[in-house]
């Protein structure tokens, strides 16, 4: 049975204090870097060998977000582009925002818990 899960991430500016540091670029372009507002004793965000560059957990959540906005957008064609993933910058309050809705799959382990298991939608 398949099912929507939504996750509504919002970094307050009050939590954060300017997480999001800003970068303007020579070319005009504004690179933003997650700051580590949690602290390196709960953030620390060991890679295991994948493709993702982020050392902390915040980092990490915008680049995944990242990823998979701009691989939606790379679909063809574009009428079957899914947006199952918005990120929403404020460059002014330095908060971010990130919308994402997952198609999973749930399932009786062994055990009798629930597992979740995520639909590879793209």
């Amino acid at each position: 049975m398949e099912k929507k899960l939504v996750y509504f991430l919002t970094y307050l500016s009050d939590k954060i204090n300017s997480s999001e540091q800003k970068y303007i670029q020579s070319n005009g372009s504004i690179d933003i870097v997650a700051s580590d507002y949690l602290g390196s004793t709960y953030s620390v965000f060991v890679n295991g060998g994948g493709d993702l560059n982020s050392d902390t957990l915040p980092e990490a959540l915008l680049e995944i977000a990242s990823v998979l906005a701009a691989t939606e957008k790379a679909v063809t064609p574009t009428e079957n582009q899914p947006n199952n993933v918005q990120i929403q910058f404020d460059i002014e309050t330095g908060n971010a925002t990130i919308s994402a809705n997952l198609p999973f799959n749930t399932a009786a382990a062994s055990n009798g818990d629930v597992t979740i298991h995520a639909i590879d939608y793209l």
